[in-house]
């Protein structure tokens, strides 16, 4: 082809590819470096709405997301559970979104050159009271990290830098670029709790797998339950195997509860633990 037909082709092209592809989407894969981090506040409620933060802050810092797994808790003491993000919900549908990579893959494929050992940083806020993150201190941060062999070498306070707002891309974009800091990695969730109104409607990329779809459905045939249903759980540091009351039905059109137990307290109201969290 004539060389003038060639530019004609790929100007028409990229004409049609930015009329077709929404702007945000466009820059949304435009991305340089990743961002990784501990889901460590609570049970899955907590991370799931943390999680919805932690994706609009790497997709303001147009940073590929590492997906870590969720963290699950069992008998007291027995340590926890991690169930891959894949296990149950969409990857693919979720990369389409903004580009993320399952944490197991990163680790064990990208890190090695990316981010080997001996020079890893881990971000916190501010300096505990030793002069560091104490990224690994306690259950769940110790058992996360090692569960996937990594141990950091440095901290890096953002407070003093990047300043106390996540929103502020463009220092952090300032104080962290890609080039020379290829990996982010957060001892916790850098993302408010609960979840910011505005991040909310991020919930839409996060979409069951098929498997899991199967399975759901194969359940509520097995129950011979009704669509639409409503499932719940209130989930407290109290016990009790009594039947759920309905508490949220009230006039709603819900054809059917799955009850789980309802939560009672137990004989202190404020347990002791809850103490050491007071201010």
């Amino acid at each position: 082809l004539p060389i003038y037909l060639v530019f004609t082709m790929l100007s028409l092209f990229a004409l049609v590819l930015l009329l077709v592809v929404p702007s945000s989407a466009l820059a949304s894969r435009s991305v340089s470096g990743y961002l990784i981090y501990c889901p460590c506040m609570g049970r899955f409620g907590n991370q799931a709405e943390q999680f919805l933060g932690v994706l609009a802050f790497a997709r303001q810092l147009r940073r590929t997301l590492v997906v870590p797994p969720w963290i699950s808790y069992g008998r007291p003491g027995a340590g926890i559970d991690l169930t891959p993000f894949g296990r149950h919900f969409n990857l693919t549908k979720l990369d389409a979104a903004h580009p993320v990579i399952d944490m197991r893959q990163f680790v064990d494929k990208l890190s090695p050159a990316l981010w080997p050992a001996g020079s890893r940083a881990v971000f916190c806020h501010s300096a505990r009271e030793d002069g560091t993150c104490q990224a690994k201190v306690g259950n769940p941060f110790g058992p996360f990290w090692d569960a996937f062999g990594v141990n950091f070498d440095r901290d890096e306070f953002y407070g003093n830098t990047a300043g106390s707002s996540l929103g502020d891309s463009e220092s952090w974009q300032r104080n962290y670029p890609s080039n020379r800091w290829p990996v982010l990695a957060f001892m916790g969730a850098p993302a408010s709790f609960p979840a910011q109104p505005k991040h909310l409607g991020l919930h839409r990329h996060v979409a069951f797998n098929e498997e899991f779809l199967e399975s759901l459905n194969l359940l509520m045939e097995a129950n011979d339950l009704q669509r639409p249903s409503l499932a719940f759980t209130c989930a407290t540091t109290w016990i009790s195997r009594e039947p759920a009351a309905p508490c949220c039905l009230s006039s709603q059109p819900v054809p059917a509860l799955l009850q789980l137990p309802v939560l009672r307290p137990v004989q202190s109201p404020r347990p002791a633990v809850h103490e050491n969290l007071r201010p």
